[in-house]
């Protein structure tokens, strides 16, 4: 996933516009974390529907993520010995990958 920015004029122009994208890159990412959040929900396999509600999006340090937090989570997305994986974030990200751009591109007015 690759964005270009162009920016034309002087210094004063090009520090300016790195600032407003310093500031608006957190709320981008977070939406674009919770695009992919969202596409998981839908994709997650479902007994008890604990899992499902377990996954969510929040910032992390200068970036998002997407989560699952129940314990099992990576056993249903990788598998075990004893059972197949039911892959459904990386499924997730993969589906949602316009979404985000989108919402990066959107939040960063570009």
């Amino acid at each position: 996933m690759n964005i270009s920015v162009s920016v034309s004029g002087g210094a004063e122009n090009i520090s300016a516009a790195a600032e407003r994208i310093q500031a608006a890159l957190p709320s981008a990412l977070l939406a674009g974390a919770e695009a992919v959040a969202d596409n998981a929900r839908s994709m997650c396999p479902v007994d008890t529907g604990r899992l499902r509600s377990s996954i969510g999006a929040s910032q992390s340090g200068d970036g998002a993520v997407a989560y699952a937090e129940e314990n099992y989570a990576v056993y249903v997305e990788f598998g075990t010995y004893k059972m197949a994986a039911q892959p459904f974030l990386m499924p997730a990200l993969s589906a949602a990958e316009g979404a985000v751009m989108s919402a990066v591109a959107g939040g960063l007015s570009l």
